[in-house]
């Protein structure tokens, strides 16, 4: 194994509570080149929460086993290191995908008695962590959703946690990125 000198210092016993990523856009490039590759080298390290739950939404139609494949392909080819099985196994066994139109809020409900569905599987609640692998254009529509479907919480009175995560440019201009920023509270 290579040295991290950034992981000097670091306790792997401190970790989060367990934790569900939502990666909206889970059938893009972003998801497949730097995401799971980005995961699976944070599970190998032990840095993951127990356990840690990765839920890929989008339009494209997958089972469960199909995405954990087409994933193990982007893991193995973008890597940083080479795949461990065990690791990999293990890694996977908690990958899941659900079909998702982002304008559609039933699609949202239904994601969201997923991830209950998923937690009761796992006898814990679940902080969630939503990132948005999309275009732009459809930010507003998923946090509005999210909201809508309400699995976004107020974290002063829950006792699970949730966050959203952008990944591109967050609006257009100022007043596109206050708007954005107002649909998830």
């Amino acid at each position: 194994m290579l040295h991290n000198p950034f992981a000097e210092g670091e306790h792997k016993s401190i970790r989060p509570n367990a934790t569900a990523v939502v990666i909206f856009g889970a059938s893009g490039d972003l998801t497949q080149r730097k995401l799971i590759p980005a995961l699976y080298n944070l599970a190998y390290d032990g840095y993951l929460p127990d356990p840690f739950i990765v839920v890929g939404a989008s339009r494209t139609e997958y089972s469960h086993e199909q995405y954990r494949e087409k994933l193990k392909l982007a893991a193995e080819k973008y890597s940083r290191r080479n795949l461990d099985s065990e690791i990999w196994t293990k890694f996977s066994e908690q990958i899941y995908y659900h079909k998702l139109d982002s304008s559609n809020i039933e699609d949202f409900e239904n994601l969201n008695r997923f991830l209950d569905q998923v937690g009761q599987q796992y006898d814990t609640k679940l902080n969630k962590l939503y990132y948005l692998a999309t275009a732009p254009e459809q930010f507003g529509a998923i946090c509005s959703s999210l909201k809508q479907a309400k699995m976004i919480n107020n974290v002063l009175n829950s006792d699970t946690q949730t966050r959203v995560v952008v990944e591109k440019p967050f609006g257009y201009d100022l007043q596109s990125a206050i708007k954005l920023n107002d649909e998830v509270r």
